[in-house]
């Protein structure tokens, strides 16, 4: 949270209505969340490393919501970040998470849709700023199965378009789980 505004603590003890937490939301935040990311941004009211958050909003998320920025973690710290952003997320709550589909990824390289050059740009991330790089990569299968261990039924599992069904040129084939926390 930022160190000058402690008010998002009692606005969620206070506010019944449904809350729900972009992690990660950027430079574009999603109208209906409160928003986090690393960075002090405009219209981000909570700052902190997305690997530890203030443990008075444990559990006070109807829906925690998180796109691109899970693959922004090593092989050692995946399952962690996991673990605490589902501390995040009341019983009954949902996590929805996009990460970039490294298996399709793969793919589209190997059929030559795309190029070595873009591929490594989605493979391994912008990195036009410090925390832009990809650390680990992830398919449904195995977000699905790290999700579960944690207490989440998986509610949706859905991949992006196949490289022949996109609307776009230069897109990051994504792979988008909905899940519900059915225990602690």
């Amino acid at each position: 949270m930022n160190a000058q505004d402690n008010s998002l603590i009692f606005q969620l003890a206070d506010d019944k209505s449904p809350k729900k937490l972009e992690i990660g939301a950027g430079s574009k935040p999603r109208p209906g969340y409160i928003h986090h990311d690393i960075r002090p941004l405009d219209d981000i009211e909570i700052v902190c490393d997305a690997k530890k958050f203030p443990e008075e909003i444990y559990e006070q998320f109807d829906e925690v919501f998180a796109s691109h920025i899970l693959e922004h973690f090593n092989r050692f710290e995946v399952k962690k970040v996991l673990k605490e952003w589902s501390k995040l997320v009341r019983v009954e709550g949902i996590i929805d998470i996009v990460v970039p589909d490294v298996r399709e990824m793969c793919q589209q390289l190997v059929e030559g849709h795309i190029d070595l050059e873009f591929f490594n740009y989605l493979m391994f991330g912008g990195n036009d700023y410090e925390y832009n790089v990809h650390k680990y990569g992830f398919d449904a299968a195995l977000l699905g199965d790290m999700l579960e261990q944690l207490g989440f039924e998986i509610i949706s599992s859905k991949s992006g378009p196949k490289w022949e069904e996109r609307k776009r040129d230069r897109y990051c084939p994504m792979v988008r789980l909905v899940a519900k926390k059915v225990r602690r």
